[in-house]
């Protein structure tokens, strides 16, 4: 059985609309690559929610990303963009903006699935879906905008968003397995 994601409130984290408020003015209008995220160094904020997300998990790496999604598919269960496999073990993914319903973060099972090998800005692992086939889903969540998920992003998956409006969303990357990342939660 694969462990996937774990939703977190917002108190675990100390998130407050504050928080929200200052990240979303900050980043908004950043330009970035839909998708794949702007890198920021945590030296470059000033927050005290970050201050104690590092605190508490010293295996945080030292950027994180602000990630803006646009619409990709017209079935919430149908991939538009490709299925991936982060470079990093896991992470907490906090909603910004337009987190809702109709865009999903889906887990496929890697037997279902080729890998394939080509650049990409994020040094993430593609997967090509076989031909004439959907792969095999293994589970799914859907960031909203009242609370965040600690997801396992060595399990391959993707987003799947069916509404226009762009959506953005603060991911902090850390150095642990999914399993060892939840004991900080727990």
């Amino acid at each position: 059985m694969y462990m996937l994601y774990k939703k977190l409130s917002f108190e675990q984290l100390r998130f407050t609309e504050e928080d929200r408020i200052y990240f979303t003015d900050k980043f908004s209008n950043s330009s970035n690559s839909i998708g794949y995220g702007t890198t920021v160094h945590k030296s470059k904020v000033n927050s005290s929610f970050l201050n104690y997300i590092y605190d508490l998990i010293p295996y945080c790496k030292d950027t994180f990303m602000i990630i803006k999604g646009i619409k990709d598919s017209d079935d919430i269960n149908i991939p538009g963009r490709h299925i991936h496999s982060d470079d990093r073990l896991s992470a907490i993914n906090i909603p910004l903006i337009n987190c809702k319903e109709g865009a999903d973060t889906v887990f496929y099972k890697p037997e279902t699935l080729k890998n394939i090998s080509f650049p990409n800005p994020t040094n993430s692992t593609i997967f090509l879906k076989q031909e004439n086939v959907l792969p095999l889903e293994i589970g799914r969540f859907t960031l909203t905008m009242d609370s965040a998920y600690l997801l396992n992003t060595s399990i391959p998956h993707c987003k799947i968003q069916t509404y226009n409006e762009y959506r953005m969303l603060l991911s902090i990357s850390i150095d642990l397995s999914f399993q060892e990342a939840t004991n900080y939660f727990e």
